[in-house]
């Protein structure tokens, strides 16, 4: 056996027997799952895998949906529908963060262009522009974002760096400020393949419509900063805009307001990164994480000078907005 150090490192070991040799690992393996030393199962929430037999140990809780759902184009259907299996053995690009379905990560592509040096100018200009609103007009940005049946579209419409949403999320056909709205001369386009409505920020790829959620970080540290003292004097409830809930609204945003609603591990994981990153009262300094690792590095910078339009309700409403970057 290969040395190892104390447990909590969560060192991935070896076990090797004259007949075999198969990872051990101690307290978490590398999905973050725990591992029982005894029993060598890896817990993943729905049911056990099992690292020796490279299997789970019973049958998909959805049945057969759990991998035809997104395996449907493999030609051996056979394997396809067998409910044992791990990510449809083919782990390389896929993941099964739950033991419940297979989900397929973004696969080649090129991403979009560069949009660092826009997007610095945009996050302090969110701030200024913040600082100088009275404590009326603060107070009621920073609730009009949770308000789901308010004014103007309510918390749903509430922000956004508008260029991004144009551009989309995950879906190829929205068409409104697409390829042939990109600044900066000509050539520009949004990535291809599964890259496709991407853009290049501190030297990683993220999809425009999930980096559009650096600015959720960015607006709930203003109001955090603003009103998060208060519920210090009230025990037991939370602060609204403390990173934690920060993070989990977004991620609840996009598994049940989002159209369609978004369930897609790496998805959440990127929309995380950027909540993160933009939870600051400085500069971005690094790239989020959660980036798309299989898009290869886009060509070219996005052009214009200064902020990227943003709004703001009810403030700085959409209303008005003049279309483009």
């Amino acid at each position: 056996m290969l040395p190892t150090t104390h447990s909590e490192t969560h060192v991935l070991i070896f076990i090797c027997t004259p007949q075999k040799a198969y990872p051990r690992f101690y307290d978490a393996i590398l999905s973050t799952k725990y591992f029982d030393d005894e029993s060598e199962l890896a817990y993943y929430g729905y049911r056990y895998y099992s690292p020796e037999m490279g299997r789970w140990t019973r049958r998909d809780p959805v049945a057969e949906k759990g991998q035809v759902a997104t395996s449907k184009k493999r030609a051996n259907s056979l394997q396809v529908l067998n409910p044992f299996l791990y990510c449809d053995n083919a782990v390389i690009d896929r993941i099964d963060s739950l033991g419940l379905i297979t989900i397929p990560l973004p696969s080649a592509g090129t991403c979009g262009p560069d949009i660092t040096t826009r997007l610095d100018a945009t996050l302090p200009n969110i701030r200024s522009t913040y600082d100088g609103w009275n404590i009326c007009q603060k107070g009621l940005a920073c609730t009009h974002i949770f308000n789901i049946w308010g004014p103007s579209g309510g918390a749903k419409a509430a922000w956004d760096i508008l260029p991004f949403t144009g551009m989309g999320a995950l879906v190829p056909s929205l068409g409104a400020n697409d390829a042939d709205t990109l600044p900066g001369g000509t050539g520009l386009t949004p990535g291809t393949g599964d890259c496709k409505h991407s853009l290049m920020y501190k030297g990683k790829c993220y999809k425009a419509g999930l980096l559009n959620f650096i600015m959720w970080g960015t607006i709930n540290k203003k109001c955090s900063n603003t009103f998060g003292w208060s519920f210090v004097l009230l025990p037991g409830t939370p602060n609204p805009w403390s990173l934690t809930s920060t993070l989990t609204t977004a991620s609840l945003y996009k598994a049940l307001l989002a159209s369609p609603p978004v369930t897609s591990v790496w998805v959440h994981a990127q929309v995380a990164g950027c909540v993160t990153a933009g939870y600051t009262t400085g500069p971005v300094t690094s790239a989020p994480a959660g980036s798309l690792a299989n898009c290869s590095a886009g060509s070219g910078a996005v052009g214009g000078s200064g902020s990227l339009k943003w709004v703001w309700e009810l403030n700085k409403p959409r209303a008005g907005q003049i279309a483009g970057w």
